[in-house]
């Protein structure tokens, strides 16, 4: 193997395969003056977007990991950051899934291609907000890319993000203009999984923006449904509430006007 310490003026750095498995090694440690010897001995395309084992590349490594320092360098030196893992992530997907905020900027001021999809068509932002990373979250939104990209199985960011409970992120989401009437191909809209999984912030989060209780899934279910039957007893008691309001509104008898 390639020692870090002995990188420069080595035979190892002239054979590119043992070089590229080094550079791989050192992105993934964070080992930013190895990386900088390995590119100023004379990184070529192919080392610079070599893929390890797993199919990552050193760019998609720095990502994953937060290596900052490493993910400029590579980025400098010519790094294609658009290139796919095996599963069909990109290297800002990566940073966005670990909540790499500043690995996701140096990504962005890098140009990426504009709403890639990984292999079940998740992006970057679905990432960010299935795993609660609100600053990630809010750089992606801020960027330009879609609130409301639909996976392969019609989940929206809004989907991933009311699935974990993550209401900041259901915020951002909603005032960025995400529809919160979506239905995922199942059928149920964000309002039913946040309900379904107990995650009363979001659940609230999602009937302050206008979400309607009482609308009903593929199945004919409601979100009240989906609480009761997982024993949501705190997030049924709420909606319950909101749905009884709802149907006083609704059957109130007018209001008598000046005279009546």
């Amino acid at each position: 193997m390639l020692s870090f310490n002995n990188i420069e003026n080595t035979e190892s750095v002239k054979n590119e395969s043992v070089a590229a498995a080094a550079l791989c090694e050192a992105a993934g440690l964070g080992r930013a003056e190895a990386v900088e010897r390995l590119i100023r001995a004379g990184a070529t395309p192919h080392m610079l977007n070599a893929r390890n084992a797993e199919g990552w590349t050193p760019l998609m490594q720095a990502a994953w990991n937060g290596r900052l320092a490493v993910a400029n360098m590579l980025i400098e030196a010519g790094a294609d950051i658009d290139l796919r893992s095996p599963r069909g992530c990109t290297a800002l997907m990566y940073a966005a899934w670990n909540g790499n905020a500043a690995v996701v900027k140096a990504l962005l001021a890098a140009r990426p291609l504009p709403g890639a999809q990984d292999e079940d068509g998740w992006t970057a932002l679905t990432y960010a907000a299935f795993n609660g990373h609100a600053e990630v979250a809010e750089i992606l939104i801020e960027y330009g890319l879609p609130s409301d990209s639909e996976s392969h199985d019609g989940w929206t960011p809004l989907i991933a993000a009311a699935w974990n409970g993550h209401a900041r992120i259901i915020g951002l989401l909603l005032k960025a203009g995400a529809d919160a009437a979506a239905q995922s191909k199942g059928g149920c809209t964000a309002l039913m999984y946040a309900a379904r999984n107990g995650h009363l912030a979001a659940v609230d989060r999602l009937l302050e923006a206008g979400e309607n209780p009482r609308a009903k899934s593929k199945d004919g279910q409601t979100a009240l449904a989906y609480a009761g039957h997982a024993g949501r007893t705190h997030v049924v008691q709420r909606l319950k509430v909101r749905t009884d309001a709802q149907r006083e509104i609704r059957f109130a008898a007018p209001f008598p006007g000046i005279g009546q």
